[in-house]
């Protein structure tokens, strides 16, 4: 069974991978550069909220 950490990870790698291949999905356009890493910590700590709050971690017995 997957976790919420592996959830949110996985959700946020397919969301850059599809960024970084739709170039026009980047917003801004000021020139500045794209910051992977940035962008994979923001993606993964919403896709957990979200994860946690649609499934509840669960206190192991």
């Amino acid at each position: 069974m997957l976790s919420n950490e592996q959830r949110a990870h996985d959700l946020a790698v397919t969301m850059l991978k599809f960024t970084m291949d739709n170039p026009s999905t980047i917003q801004g356009g000021d020139g500045s550069r794209f910051n992977v890493a940035e962008e994979y910590i923001k993606l993964y700590r919403a896709f957990l909220d979200a994860m946690n709050e649609t499934f509840p971690p669960q206190n192991p017995e």
